[in-house]
């Protein structure tokens, strides 16, 4: 019955693309979601799809169709962080030519410069409104609760147990994934929880929610979600500090603490013991620990004898196990600084500095016009920049660079916002709605060229 369900759903997502094409990336954010529930329902052919590809295939469509709609300006999309990725995207795959794996080193590069580049284009072609960006959050808002639903109230459906571990997840996206989509439902909870123009139902409906994706994620055992759903909260409060009034925020930050502790208390100790004993156990945090540092250490020692242009595109694999299969040292900046050395480091360190500066310059640009800016403005932009920070934080301790599209998903995101505000901020000012030193007037009447503040 659930299959049934999730095909007509699929369809209807699929016709309702044509009239909100952002909504095609419900395809590629969920992949394997389909699949899983097709093969649980009996549907073996669905064990040939690769559900990352087709996903990918139907948002590149609908990024085609979008942008011949709206007549969209290339100069939208080409863009220096787009540069920078190209051009990681091309060293991935020159490195193909020196690499000891070629095997797992072909698939990661053609995935980086196919599917992940399309996870990236696709909030900047998919959303040139805030109406459309607000879509966008309303899915992973959606999202997160319906991982979270699943993880805690329907386990043999979802596939709750993973091997041995009795880990929780949704289907067969994976205890990380699952938890990772709960992460930026709640982060996004978090905001509507402590933004001012908020309406208070949707106040209401996020604090209660919060805890729902808590659970959910305590659930999957994934410690770096949980961390750094954490961390991205406090950041929130520091951002929001000026517009929410003190003793909103204390009653806030105090209900999720009380919320989260009840968590721990109230669920089987089995199902809490992977993140709640990284804190309570040394021993545990020691070994925790050991597992990452083994490999950064091991990538620190090597890297030194290609220092310049590495030692090509999958080699960890084969350098340090002797296998020509998957295998990362589960850090996107280690992986880039072993596999194509200092050019990589320096191509992804530019590159995320300039998505953290579009925030800021995006942040300021609202601050600016804020009285002529829709109210929703800035919210929209501090719930992107947020889910950058998130995504970010999980690339510095899981999966390699192909496999972190969600970081590079999200930093699509924040670029969108940008584009949106900065094109708001040009209106403003065209039409003579906001004056500032940016513009002066000259001695004949008209203006001279604007001071760009972007």
């Amino acid at each position: 019955m659930l299959t049934v369900i999730a095909i007509v759903g699929a369809i209807i997502l699929m016709v309702a693309t044509i009239k909100y094409p952002a909504i095609s990336l419900v395809f590629l954010l969920t992949a394997g979601t389909l699949k899983g529930l097709l093969i649980t329902g009996g549907y073996r052919f669905a064990g040939f799809l690769d559900p990352v590809v087709l996903g990918g295939v139907w948002v590149a469509l609908a990024m085609m169709y979008n942008y011949m709609r709206t007549g969209g300006r290339l100069k939208d999309i080409l863009s220096i962080p787009v540069f920078l990725y190209l051009l990681l995207a091309a060293f991935l795959l020159f490195g193909l030519m020196y690499t000891s794996a070629p095997n797992y080193g072909f698939q990661k590069s053609l995935r980086f410069a196919t599917i992940v580049l399309v996870m990236f284009l696709g909030p900047i072609v998919l959303a040139p409104s805030l109406k459309d960006l607000r879509l966008i959050i309303w899915i992973l808002f959606v999202m997160g609760i319906i991982y979270a639903i699943f993880t805690i109230i329907a386990p043999n459906v979802a596939g709750f147990s993973v091997a041995e571990l009795g880990r929780g997840r949704f289907l067969r996206v994976g205890p990380l994934g699952t938890a990772a989509m709960m992460a930026m439902g709640a982060i996004i909870a978090f905001c509507f929880a402590i933004a001012p123009h908020t309406p208070r139902t949707l106040k209401t409906v996020s604090v209660v929610l919060m805890p729902l994706m808590l659970i959910g994620i305590i659930l999957t055992g994934s410690r770096g979600p949980f961390f750094g759903l954490w961390l991205c909260v406090l950041i929130a409060l520091i951002v929001y500090r000026k517009h929410v009034p003190k003793v909103w925020s204390v009653v806030i930050v105090t209900a999720t603490i009380v919320a989260t502790f009840l968590i721990f208390v109230k669920l089987p100790y089995e199902k809490t013991v992977r993140i709640g004993g990284v804190v309570k156990d040394k021993y545990e945090i020691e070994k925790v620990a050991s597992v990452r540092t083994e490999m950064f250490s091991w990538v620190w020692k090597n890297a030194g004898s290609r220092p310049i242009l590495g030692h090509g595109t999958g080699a960890y694999a084969v350098d340090r196990n002797g296998v020509d299969i998957g295998d990362w040292p589960h850090n996107i900046i280690l992986e880039l600084l072993y596999e194509q050395g200092l050019v990589g480091v320096l191509l992804i360190s530019l590159f995320l500095l300039v998505i953290f500066r579009r925030w800021r310059q995006a942040s300021k640009l609202t601050y600016l016009c804020e009285p002529h800016m829709h109210m929703e403005a800035s919210q929209i932009v501090h719930i992107a920049g947020l889910l950058f920070l998130f995504n970010l934080l999980q690339a510095m301790k899981s999966f390699d660079i192909a496999g972190n599209r969600l970081t590079f998903f999200s930093a699509g995101l924040v670029l969108a916002v940008f584009n949106c505000i900065r094109h708001a901020t040009e209106e403003v000012y065209v039409e003579g709605d906001l004056i500032t030193n940016g513009w002066q007037q000259s001695e004949g009447g008209g203006f001279q060229d604007a001071e760009v503040l972007y």
